[in-house]
């Protein structure tokens, strides 16, 4: 998974994301949109990346979507 390119800057897109690709001598093969961002380019909702925590679960009371948990949804 990739949203950021090496200087940390956002991709914006599959298409900068397979340039990004093939800068690094590497072929692209499959690309799909995997989540949604906020408005500066971050995840949005919880975000693991090689099993480590880059994102906490966003905790709302009125939650009403899958980005948002809500407290009295979780068992845990």
């Amino acid at each position: 998974m990739a949203h950021k390119d090496t200087s940390v800057n956002p991709l914006r897109g599959l298409w900068k994301l397979k340039a990004h690709v093939e800068a690094e001598g590497r072929t692209l093969t499959l690309t799909m949109n995997g989540g949604m961002y906020m408005e500066d380019r971050e995840p949005l909702g919880r975000y693991i990346k090689k099993g480590v925590l880059q994102r906490k679960m966003n905790w709302r009371k009125d939650a009403h979507s899958n980005f948002y948990r809500s407290q009295m949804a979780c068992s845990t």
